[in-house]
């Protein structure tokens, strides 16, 4: 039979790994991990091991920059089209200043699926594709704010290629 200390000090070590890689996972197996330990701390909330590693993936969430996937059309950098998502919302610098609304599924007669939201204003149109939603939202927003604002910081970065100006 294994003893308690013996069983605290493997689940110790099994944290520790966890916290090693949690640098090195993406934005989704972060989530993975969180929701797993969620659910342990629902049964026992006063598991100190869970407690430590919910806190250090939340530090390691926190991080991480909030444009780290972000698609940069110019003004509005974007989050990315994901599976089973609703709403893909767009900041210009960190203010989130659009949403594109998927409305349904695509079928046969049902093409244009997607609505565009700038600045809490809906577009009449609806787009068939995401990318086209985000270029009619990227066009609208440069139309009311022009040079006014410079792109998204992390501009260069989405598009290794281009120089980083200073502004």
């Amino acid at each position: 039979m294994i003893s308690r200390a013996h069983s605290a000090q493997s689940a110790r070590a099994q944290v520790n790994a966890v916290i090693a890689r949690l640098p090195r996972m993406s934005r989704h197996k972060l989530r993975e991990w969180q929701r797993k330990v969620e659910r342990i701390l629902a049964r026992r909330p006063d598991d100190g091991e869970a407690i430590r590693l919910l806190e250090a993936i939340r530090a390691e969430k926190a991080r991480r920059p909030e444009s780290e996937r972000r698609i940069v059309t110019g003004l509005i950098a974007w989050e990315p089209h994901a599976p089973g998502r609703r709403r893909f919302h767009g900041w210009a610098g960190t203010r989130k200043v659009a949403v594109i609304l998927k409305l349904a599924n695509h079928g046969a007669a049902r093409r244009a699926v997607y609505a565009l939201e700038i600045e809490g204003e809906r577009h009449p149109s609806t787009f068939d594709r995401i990318d086209s939603a985000r270029a009619a939202g990227e066009r609208l927003f440069a139309a009311r704010h022009g040079s006014r604002l410079s792109p998204p910081e992390d501009a260069a970065r989405e598009r290794p290629n281009l120089p980083v100006t200073a502004g």
